[in-house]
């Protein structure tokens, strides 16, 4: 399952034109059961985090922000 997510982030970020600016999203799935305020409900959820450098080396980073539509 978490292939199938990271096929879809990495799809979504191309597509978004930010493969080249991300040195690195981590993502992470998390099971446990999450209740939204409009009575939806899911088991599993994916977090994710890109981080960037303006450096070659990546020695120092900052987080990128990811839109909402990826």
């Amino acid at each position: 399952m978490l292939r199938e997510c990271d096929e879809i982030v990495v799809g979504e970020i191309k597509k978004a034109g930010l493969y080249q600016k991300i040195l690195a999203v981590v993502r992470c799935l998390v099971a446990g059961d999450v209740s939204g305020s409009d009575g939806r409900s899911a088991d599993l959820r994916l977090h994710m985090r890109g981080s960037g450098s303006t450096f070659r080396d990546g020695m120092t980073a900052d987080w990128v922000p990811l839109p909402y539509e990826c």
